[in-house]
């Protein structure tokens, strides 16, 4: 448990400092110009889980870095948390056996003993989240709004 609580301690401390620093800010001014739509933003939310799910090989990295960066576009839409926190599972740890080299990928695959290419094919899930989230997102199926006085929590 130790290593699973200095990877989470590394990935909150690495936030804070890319914040800090101003580095999700402005990846954050990038991404506002090309979110329209509740859709939009879920599928913007999905694209940065995926590409921090890859470059850091971690959940709780892409967890972190991910949520940081969204949440005040999600705070500005008065979307609910809980529609961040589930666009954020749907990438971050789902992306996590799709990616030859992640830890979830590495591990899954060790304790199959099989290639990452012999187990991908059954992914079902993995494949089908995101899609679903998108279609949630573009039709507003269960996504949750809040008003002003929720929108500040």
């Amino acid at each position: 448990m130790l290593q699973y609580v200095a990877i989470i301690s590394f990935a909150v401390g690495m936030g804070g400092m890319l914040d800090k620093l101003g580095v999700l800010d402005n990846i954050l001014h990038a991404i506002v110009g090309h979110i329209k739509s509740d859709g939009s933003m879920i599928v913007a939310t999905l694209l940065v889980g995926y590409v921090t799910s890859i470059i850091s090989c971690s959940q709780p990295m892409a967890h972190v870095l991910t949520g940081r960066l969204m949440a005040p576009i999600f705070k500005e839409r008065k979307v609910a948390p809980e529609i961040l926190s589930r666009s954020l599972e749907d990438s971050g740890t789902l992306a996590g056996p799709m990616i030859p080299w992640h830890g979830y990928c590495v591990y899954m695959s060790g304790t199959l003993g099989v290639a990452w290419a012999a187990f991908f094919p059954y992914l079902f899930l993995l494949y089908l989240t995101p899609i679903f989230s998108i279609f949630y997102g573009f039709t507003g199926i269960s996504i949750k709004h809040v008003d002003d006085s929720q929108a500040g929590e």
